[in-house]
């Protein structure tokens, strides 16, 4: 016969709600002595192949610094019940080592006790649950009050006692004995210049630790800092991503000068090191499972470092069309003159001193909000077309487009967190755009014979002068003895022919041809004429404005006679 016996351990002093029912005490007590129940050999065999249920916690003992954060393990396997189950955790202080102080719970919202309820309210603590049976305990920070055996329990899921149900490990807090130093300053220097800054860190922690440090640049602007080389807890040298090919080239250095001073060397300052440099040290433990813990960190006061760029001259032009006609397209070109060949630029626009859009070394563009709805209905360009050229586009200039026109160039420097930093901005002069009147068109309509005989070919050429443009031209007939004109043939813009009738009657229009012999010479060709076609010929050319409703004009008229063959035969019969 097995005998048992347990003791409820006594409560912390803290008030009514440490005390607990009879009912709720008697199962922890059975959980927390791992009751092995005797089984005959069959039922054994049978409850061993399902396993008992077994609680694990992080090993200890672990060592934490005051103020920081810990954050402990524990998991259950070979349970039954559901999957995800409860965790309660408690400590035993060593001021009394049998005493059991209930921390938190994922089970019971009223578990804590009182000394820990408002930091668990709070969230300083509380529990991660990882998967449905395994959990992370975090205490963010840390006080010396906090050193204790945490123990891990999960309540009883499983219809009989069989194996354990709770684990325990012991935390030291440790004073926070790290720190790091460096003077605040402001340094003052020139590209190609080199820089040194040493900064000290020391720690005084009784177990043994390992200490890394890391140097960092926070430029303007930015918010993330910039790794720029470390020395790792394993004592390894690691340059920061940006910094790789300058440390393997020997221009990015760290070097340990004694027991406590780090010093950074740069060989040959660039402009992309301006900013603000300070280093970091951490202090790292090893765990009883052999893994690598911080339990502190400290920053230096920051180094303001200004680097004055080298003197890199350069010119910015502006070229344009500067009196283009309403409606006709507009390319302003901003050329960089006299650069050097590593330099990187971003170009703006301006309209009578109004930036208008921007586009940076990257191509990336940036449009006011007018332009910007332009650009997005095919109206408006703005490109880079090589890194010392930029294009504005306008396709159809209106009366909105007119002004004073500039252009600035900045020279720029990609930082180490792939932003852009300015260097220095120069602007071109300024060029005045005016919208000039179409050219003025003139007409001039001719025919091979003004005079033909009925049944011979009858051809007119009609002819536009002034500036090449798209043309479009239309021939109409007015009758002999008649005033409304006919539509014999028209061309648009775009080479696309309509043929129409020349007099009325059934008349065919299979015998007329209209082509164009170049971009302002239209040739109306009528295979056979008939004495119907005599008349005033009218020939209309036509130009449209783009992206514009009016329409220009202008007409130049001949009169073409078609004899009759039947009255020429019987006049010569009448003579015989």
């Amino acid at each position: 016969m097995t005998s048992l016996s347990c003791s409820a351990a006594s409560q912390p002093e803290e008030g009514s709600e440490d005390l607990r029912e009879l009912h709720d005490v008697v199962p922890r007590v059975l959980e927390r002595s791992s009751i092995f129940i005797p089984l005959p050999p069959s039922d054994l065999q049978a409850k061993l192949s399902l396993g008992q249920r077994e609680v694990k916690i992080q090993e200890g003992p672990l060592y934490r610094a005051e103020g920081y954060p810990v954050s402990i393990s524990c998991s259950v396997s070979g349970h039954q019940g559901p999957p995800t189950q409860d965790f309660q955790w408690s400590i035993y202080l060593p001021t009394a080592p049998t005493k059991e102080v209930q921390i938190v719970s994922t089970k019971d919202d009223g578990f804590s006790y009182a000394v820990y309820a408002q930091r668990v309210k709070s969230k300083e603590i509380y529990v991660e649950r990882l998967q449905g049976s395994s959990v992370l305990l975090h205490i963010t920070k840390l006080q010396m009050k906090d050193a204790g055996e945490y123990e891990c329990h999960t309540p009883n899921t499983d219809g009989k006692y069989l194996g354990s149900y709770s684990a325990k490990t012991n935390l030291t807090v440790i004073p926070d004995t790290l720190s790091a130093t460096m003077p605040s300053q402001t340094l003052s220097k020139k590209e190609g210049e080199p820089l040194e800054l040493t900064c000290e860190a020391t720690k005084a922690t009784a177990q043994h630790t390992h200490l890394a440090l890391t140097w960092y640049l926070t430029q303007e602007g930015e918010s993330q800092a910039v790794e720029i080389i470390s020395l790792s807890r394993d004592f390894l040298l690691a340059p920061g991503p940006s910094y790789a090919a300058r440390f393997a080239a020997g221009d990015v250095r760290l070097d340990k000068l004694g027991a406590t001073s780090f010093k950074l060397s740069v060989g040959r300052l660039q402009p992309s090191d301006q900013g603000q440099l300070f280093c970091e040290a951490t202090e790292w433990i090893q765990d009883p499972d052999e893994t690598w813990t911080l339990i502190t960190r400290k920053r230096t006061d920051q180094t303001a470092l200004r680097i004055q760029p080298a003197a890199r001259d350069f010119e910015v032009n502006i070229t344009a069309r500067s009196s283009p006609a309403e409606g006709k397209p507009l390319e302003l070109i901003c050329l960089v003159a006299g650069r050097g060949s590593d330099l990187q630029f971003q170009g703006f626009w301006f309209l009578n001193g109004k930036e208008i859009a921007q586009i940076d070394a990257g191509g990336v563009l940036s449009l006011k909000t007018d332009y910007r709805d332009r650009a997005s209905q095919g109206q408006l360009q703005v490109s880079k077309l090589n890194t010392q050229a930029f294009s504005l586009k306008i396709f159809s200039v209106g009366p909105e487009d007119v002004g004073a026109y500039s252009c600035e160039v900045a020279e720029v420097l990609r930082t180490q967190s792939d932003s852009w930093q300015v260097l220095q901005r120069k602007q071109s002069s300024v060029t005045q755009v005016q919208l000039r009147e179409p050219a003025a068109r003139s007409v001039t309509v001719s025919a091979e014979q003004r005079a033909v005989w009925e049944g011979e070919e009858l051809t007119l050429v009609c002819k536009a002068g002034g500036d090449a443009g798209p043309l479009s031209v239309s021939w109409w007939l007015i009758p002999q003895d008649q005033t409304t004109p006919v539509f014999v043939a028209g061309m648009e813009q775009d080479g696309i022919v309509q043929l129409g009738v020349s007099s009325p009657g059934p008349r065919s229009h299979s015998n007329k041809r209209l082509e164009k012999a170049d971009w302002a010479t239209f040739r109306l060709e009528i295979d056979s004429a008939m004495v119907t076609d005599s008349g005033t010929y009218e020939c209309r050319v036509s130009e449209r404005l783009q992206n514009q409703a009016k329409e220009l004009q202008w007409t130049q008229k001949t009169a073409i006679t078609v004899k009759s063959l039947s009255e020429y035969l019987g006049n010569s019969f009448l003579n015989v």
